[in-house]
């Protein structure tokens, strides 16, 4: 209950209580002060009673998706790829992970270092050359949007490897996933990669155009040139000699 005393009215005003109020039962609940609750030293008592109702009622929470990719899809042996795991929430509040979130990769991929991003606020987990990633329980996901965790993974042998996160992998406060997650990274040996030929762009070309880009009858191949296909990170992934 509320109690006042003590209280001063300015003339011909009003003033005003407030407090905060909660409760766990769901329901309608009538809160009044009944006529002749408020008095005073020097004037009459309230002659109208005054009422209001709070109606406490369940929160209905849409549950969450996820989705995942690799970048880049394709590798060398022992090349690096970013594992990337989006977890979205369409709610207006946060949402948090009733059970940890465990992405177990394929036989053959591993985490190749304990390089952890993403936007994901919560605490992620794994072991460099073990093939599980975990997101902790009771970690969020922010409203009515989404964050991402990020990990470095890697392997060796070569084919296509399908990582999935399966339905009801995430499981939260609002419910869990509907579809799963799937992303396919390949392994492809160097020597699928990069093939072709060195030359002279300097041959006259249709319409008698020079260094049009185009390997032209009278333009010769170079011997002796090697080429390296790399990414961002200086990962070789093929080199050849013309």
């Amino acid at each position: 209950g509320l109690k006042l005393t003590g209280a001063l009215l300015p003339p011909n005003g009003e003033c005003l209580i407030s407090v905060d109020v909660t409760t766990s039962a769901l329901g309608t609940y009538t809160n009044t002060i009944p006529i002749g609750a408020v008095t005073s030293n020097n004037a009459a008592s309230n002659n109208v009673a005054a009422t209001a109702q709070l109606t406490v009622q369940a929160v209905v929470l849409n549950p969450p998706s996820i989705s995942k990719s690799f970048a880049p899809a394709v590798i060398a042996p022992n090349g690096l790829s970013i594992l990337t795991i989006t977890l979205n929430n369409p709610n207006t509040q946060e949402i948090i992970l009733a059970s940890d979130l465990v992405d177990t990769f394929p036989a053959g991929i591993v985490l190749a270092n304990s390089n952890f991003g993403g936007t994901c606020t919560g605490a992620v987990a794994g072991t460099v050359g073990g093939n599980t990633l975990r997101y902790q329980i009771e970690s969020p996901i922010p409203a009515n949007s989404q964050c991402t965790i990020t990990a470095a993974v890697t392997g060796v042998a070569t084919g296509d490897y399908v990582n999935t996160i399966p339905i009801g992998g995430l499981q939260t406060n609002a419910g869990s996933n509907a579809e799963a997650a799937s992303a396919t990274l390949t392994i492809m040996n160097a020597v699928q990669l990069l093939r072709g030929k060195v030359f002279n762009d300097n041959g006259l070309g249709a319409g008698g155009i020079a260094n049009n880009g185009i390997l032209e009858p009278n333009e010769t191949g170079i011997g002796g040139v090697t080429v390296q296909l790399t990414d961002c990170n200086n990962v070789v992934y093929d080199t050849t000699t013309s």
